[in-house]
């Protein structure tokens, strides 16, 4: 959010989810998660928009892992693993083997917790919405979400009231 922004000037009111305040510092955010630079942050779209030079990115890069100090432990402890043993495990101790180059490894094993762990409490959610509601079919999985359908002659607040404490 605005008020929390490394940029003092960001902070405040935003314009909604499409601010390109909020885009940027959400691409910024997983880009330096995944192992991304500071000095290396002139890619993002928003940025020219925002007219951010090169210092103004790393300078935010840098202030964003300085106040997220768990960023850095984390990424050198997968690093770690990755190098060592050629895995890594998903929050829910799914194990991811890296059978290509090691850069391509490390930074894929900088992203397999975050997503699997992701598409783990996706699949929990399914599973539990299929036991609450065994009529409600599963149309279409997205990146963050899913659809799904009931039958028509289904009351659509039941089903809301039966799926609503799941997720």
């Amino acid at each position: 959010a605005g008020r929390s922004s490394p940029i003092p000037e960001w902070r405040g009111e935003w314009l909604g989810k499409d601010d390109p305040r909020r885009v940027f510092n959400k691409r910024a955010a997983y880009k330096l998660s995944y192992g991304g630079k500071p000095e290396n942050m002139d890619d993002i779209p928003e940025a020219e928009v925002l007219g951010l030079d090169t210092a103004a990115l790393a300078l935010w890069g840098q202030r964003y892992l300085d106040y997220h100090p768990g960023v850095r432990s984390l990424q050198a402890h997968l690093e770690h693993l990755v190098r060592t043993q050629g895995y890594v495990r998903g929050y829910d101790g799914r194990k991811w083997v890296f059978l290509q180059r090691l850069d391509k490894a490390i930074r894929e094993g900088l992203d397999y917790p975050m997503q699997a762990g992701v598409q783990g409490i996706m699949e929990a959610a399914i599973l539990n919405i299929r036991r609450a509601v065994p009529y409600w079919r599963l149309r279409l999985l997205l990146h963050d979400g899913n659809i799904g359908a009931v039958p028509l002659d289904k009351p659509l607040k039941m089903v809301y009231n039966l799926i609503r404490p799941i997720v």
